[in-house]
């Protein structure tokens, strides 16, 4: 996938100039984020990866955008978090014997799922109000859909439906699929995390016993160096610097 920086270059959203921005001051550069949220391939590029880094420094309770322009960035960055979740709720439907169309029905009253739900009940609302079939109304929020992730699970359904594949095992398998997405990157961060925890036991423990040893054995081998102001530095200085350190480096560590 491309970056956000050669996205916004290619639709054309970073303009380069004199401006004057809303708080007076000058640019040389303005980003139009209307253009850059009218673009699919660009509002995709751009949820996939905020979406990605929600989930580095989440949980949140809520995504949200200033109207008019940021509104399309929250639904894609909603659709991109919540589609793992949305998908063991539909694989556990479809188990159950749920047919497809009651599979999204349900799916679309579960607020807790945000757009994916939101999403799932216009698919049912055309199916049922409009009296269309479920591959029309797949396309219909495939096309409309500004979430890359969501759109090829929607391309996905409606492959299986045209090449007369049942839905119950492809929900299953794309269920299992992000479940053993999540697991790789859980198991690559709590590798990381026993990583950091050799490193503080080396760093934050070990090194600072040797110091305090070495220079006590020092101060009795000479009765004219005085260590107690290394000891002073190692001790009120150094160790509160390294624990802190660590402190902040788990904070900023998340599953990515």
């Amino acid at each position: 996938m491309a970056s956000i920086a050669d996205s916004l270059l290619a639709c054309g959203a970073v303009k380069f100039g004199d401006f004057t921005l809303t708080s007076g001051a000058k640019s040389p550069y303005y980003i139009d984020v209307k253009a850059a949220s009218t673009d699919p391939s660009t509002l995709k590029v751009i949820a996939h990866k905020m979406a990605q880094l929600a989930a580095r420094n989440g949980p949140f309770d809520a995504v949200a955008g200033m109207e008019l322009g940021g509104v399309p960035l929250a639904t894609a960055v909603s659709l991109e978090a919540n589609l793992p979740y949305a998908l063991n709720f539909m694989a556990a439907l479809s188990s159950a014997g749920v047919v497809p169309n009651e599979v999204f029905g349900a799916l679309g009253s579960q607020e807790v799922y945000g757009e994916v739900a939101r999403e799932a009940a216009w698919i049912h609302r055309d199916t049922k109000v409009f009296s269309k079939d479920l591959v029309s109304a797949l396309q219909a929020a495939a096309r409309r859909s500004p979430s890359q992730q969501f759109e090829e699970f929607l391309q996905g359904s409606l492959n299986t439906i045209t090449s007369g594949g049942d839905l119950k095992t492809y929900f299953l398998a794309k269920s299992e699929q992000f479940t053993q997405d999540n697991r790789r990157r859980l198991k690559g961060f709590l590798e990381s995390m026993g990583v950091m925890a050799e490193s503080y036991v080396v760093v934050a423990a070990a090194a600072p016993l040797f110091l305090i040893v070495i220079l006590s054995v020092m101060t009795l081998l000479s009765k004219t160096s005085d260590p107690t102001f290394l000891l002073n530095i190692l001790v009120l200085l150094c160790m509160p610097v390294i624990h802190a350190m660590f402190a902040y480096i788990l904070r900023t560590m998340r599953p990515d």
